[in-house]
């Protein structure tokens, strides 16, 4: 009898955890999308394995200190001719150093891009959250405003039995109901798709959101927030390195005039004789004619392209940033504003329906004041929806989001 009572016990502890797990991942949080998105996402995982490449290639550059072997074989008159030699550089006129240091910047650079992915799927995720969360508060509304057309309707039921109210104004009342279902389906749709975004954004099943805790956190001034956003941008950060980058290879390419200087092994095999030998062999590789001097063009003129779409993207940023804090501003403002118009509608419906009874206003008036009501806290919900989403925008472009949302 124990031992039932002891596997009912582990059982209904089982079903309780599994149940809590599922529940834990159905009700997705803005900082566990971020997190699922800015990790698992394909284009993060794309732009994670051009940072494996990139690495390689660094490695590779790196190989350039050693060693480099060669075998030739000739043969002629009857006689094979075999030479192994084994190059050493020596002096290279700065093209070793400087083609690792390049591998290196284009490896950050890579690392700056997986970054700037990651900031470009928040903003996305930012955007299908607070759209879900602000049509999720939307279909609450719109179902309570269905509650209020349907007990109008029932009110206007029974006074049309009554010989009150005539058989016009219950097909009026019909009418609201009707409309005020077709909000639910509606927002319900709305939300729905919203949810879809997020799903496909972070690849989990998301059965409902939780509210976002940034009610406490204050936003810096405007050209705190530009600076802020400047210094964390991450494709701001790439193009500085790629300018860099751009630059090792204009050093290369002005080594490549001068002549490098190689320590050289030769192990020389014919059916005659053998022979080793070491030397010190200056080599000059310029390229075919003036290739050199173009090259020198052309990763110069490519720092001037980088540098004039950092410039651009510095402006963009800074654009950006100013528009989500205007919107940010105006909205803010608008809310106390919206709050108050929401709670005078409440208060008017209220005494609609008072006066109705009395005969002081008519039945239009009290179906009018039913829909003003509902539509300012649709309203007020909109700029909720416009302030929260400026907020959590500017945030993300300060690079400040994920640490707030952690805290």
């Amino acid at each position: 009898m124990k031992l039932k009572n002891l596997s009912l016990l582990l059982l209904l502890i089982t079903s309780n955890f599994l149940a809590a797990n599922v529940y834990s991942a159905d009700v997705l949080t803005l900082k566990k999308a971020i997190q699922m998105v800015t990790q698992n996402h394909p284009l993060v995982v794309s732009k994670l394995s051009e940072v494996d490449s990139a690495d390689a290639s660094l490695e590779a550059a790196n190989w350039g200190r050693f060693p480099t072997p060669s075998l030739e074989t000739a043969s002629g008159d009857g006689n094979l001719t075999a030479v192994l030699r084994v190059d050493q550089p020596v002096w290279t006129g700065g093209r070793i150093e400087g083609a690792i240091d390049a591998a290196e910047l284009t490896k950050n650079a890579a690392i700056s891009a997986v970054d700037e992915a990651r900031l470009d799927l928040q903003l996305r995720v930012v955007e299908a959250y607070v759209d879900a969360l602000s049509n999720r508060n939307k279909l609450n509304l719109a179902n309570k405003g269905v509650l209020k057309h349907q007990k109008l309707f029932e009110m206007m039921q029974r006074r049309v039995k009554q010989d009150i109210n005539s058989r016009a104004d219950l097909n009026l009342a019909e009418s609201r109901l009707l409309q005020a279902k077709s909000n639910v389906s509606t927002f319900t749709q709305s939300y729905e798709t919203a949810l879809g975004s997020l799903e496909e954004l972070t690849g989990l099943v998301v059965e409902d959101i939780s509210s976002v805790p940034l009610s406490k956190f204050e936003l810096a001034h405007l050209d705190i927030l530009m600076d802020q956003a400047a210094n964390y941008s991450p494709i701001l950060k790439r193009l500085s390195m790629e300018i860099l980058a751009a630059q090792k290879e204009v050093e290369i390419s002005k080594g490549a005039i001068l002549p490098q200087l190689v320590a050289r092994f030769e192990h020389t095999n014919t059916s005659e004789v053998t022979d080793n030998r070491f030397m010190l062999v200056l080599q000059a590789q310029p390229g075919a004619g003036l290739s050199a001097m173009s090259n020198i063009r052309a990763a110069e003129s490519l720092i001037r392209v980088l540098e004039n779409s950092k410039d651009a993207s510095l402006r963009e940023i800074k654009q950006l940033v100013r528009a989500d804090y205007a919107s940010y501003t105006s909205s803010t403002n608008m809310l106390s504003t919206a709050r108050n118009a929401s709670q005078i509608s409440i208060e008017v419906f209220n005494s609609y329906m008072r006066q109705f009874v009395t005969g002081r206003k008519t039945w239009i008036d009290v179906l009018n004041a039913t829909r003003e009501m509902t539509q300012a806290e649709l309203a007020y919900e909109d700029i909720k929806a416009q302030s929260l989403i400026s907020k959590l925008r500017l945030l993300s472009h300060a690079g400040q989001l994920t640490n707030i949302l952690s805290e």
